[in-house]
């Protein structure tokens, strides 16, 4: 069943694939002898799914994770690295992003070296280096494709002028600029004072202060304001910043995420977070349908991250990039970051990933490096 990721139309066919181009789309198509034949039955395929915010490599491997066997098998065919390093050591990123198979951007950290502990982030003011990051944008420009900064006091000692000095370097070269918020002093609306069109704000649904909803439950008027004004809001469910009752209230107010990513590495791949369907699962039973979820994992984040080589459609002739899946139907439970389980009887779970003539097949474990 072939789902559109912009109408949700669905079209039931067979679809043909030679030398990673899709050649053939139709009902009852027949393969010559020594065809692979991928049995999709009671599957769905869709354009192959983005992850907009993930951690592909810390400088010395911190991460754990190994990518080429995380993010295919998981139905990502487009990954995005949010801002792990920074320009003194974004060569890390940058080598493990050129090694996939599959195609990929990066966030830049404006710290000199990210998120590392060595480099202690922005615990020191020099450690905001803008000659270093012009430098470094110049050398990958064609892959960073916007401007980090997490504003967290645990590693950021002076959060208004390195959110301001963030904001006129994102306007400098022409940058969104990504925010995390998690555990900000600050207000909210002083946060997104310093936002408009196409920054993005991480961790929408997190519990931890600064949070989308007031002391009453309420959606902020500063959060309305800014979406108005063209911000991003992103799931990027990560370790500590998603929870169930936030997600529920929000969207109760018709306050939805625009896009829908897992902020996955080695700490969470084991706990709260596990994989792009297992976030998506999340919002299937929190009441997003299928379509919608779908669409937030392609068209929106692809416009989101201002993607200009990933196109959207499944058309004879052009290369293959699909990811199919299945909603199964059983007992299954979900847990959020503050480790509240919920039980669920539908969930999203990948069949096959094809991006040319790579073929991907679900991992059964977790790879680490």
């Amino acid at each position: 069943m072939i789902i559109d990721s912009v109408s949700g139309e669905k079209t039931s066919a067979d679809i043909l694939i030679q030398d990673g181009i899709i050649k053939e789309i139709g009902s009852g198509l027949t393969a010559e002898a020594g065809t692979e034949i991928v049995n999709l039955e009671g599957s769905y395929v869709s354009d192959g799914w983005v992850e907009a915010h993930t951690h592909v490599e810390w400088e010395g491997g911190q991460v754990g994770l190994d990518p080429e066997r995380t993010y295919p098998a998981d139905g990502i065919t487009y990954v995005v690295d949010a801002g792990t390093d920074g320009p003194l050591n974004y060569e890390f990123v940058h080598n493990k992003l050129a090694a996939l198979s599959i195609p990929g951007k990066s966030y830049l950290h404006v710290a000199r070296y990210g998120s590392v502990r060595r480099g202690k982030e922005l615990l020191e003011p020099e450690l905001l280096d803008k000659e270093a990051f012009r430098a470094a944008y110049r050398d990958f420009r064609d892959e960073i494709i916007g401007v980090k900064i997490r504003i967290d006091p645990r590693v950021n000692a002076d959060i208004v002028s390195t959110l301001r000095a963030s904001r006129e370097l994102a306007d400098e070269l022409e940058l969104p600029l990504i925010i995390h918020p998690t555990q900000c002093p600050e207000s909210l609306d002083l946060i997104l004072s310093y936002m408009g069109k196409n920054d993005v704000y991480a961790h929408t649904y997190s519990g931890i202060a600064p949070c989308i909803l007031d002391e009453k439950g309420i959606v902020r008027d500063c959060v309305w304001e800014a979406r108005k004004r063209g911000v991003w809001f992103d799931l990027s469910h990560g370790s500590n910043n998603f929870t169930f009752e936030v997600d529920a209230k929000a969207m109760a107010q018709d306050f939805v995420v625009d896009t829908i990513s897992t902020d996955l590495h080695s700490a969470n791949i084991l706990g709260a977070v596990k994989s792009m369907p297992e976030t998506m699962s999340k919002m299937l039973y929190l009441g997003m349908s299928l379509e919608i979820i779908i669409n937030k994992i392609t068209e929106q984040t692809i416009r989101m991250l201002g993607l200009k080589d990933k196109t959207l459609g499944i058309k004879v002739g052009k290369k293959a990039d699909l990811t199919a899946f299945r909603v199964e139907s059983g007992c299954f439970s979900l847990i959020d970051s503050v480790k509240v389980s919920v039980s669920i009887d539908k969930r999203i779970s990948t069949v096959a990933t094809i991006f040319g003539d790579n073929l991907y097949l679900p991992r059964k474990t977790v790879f680490l490096k």
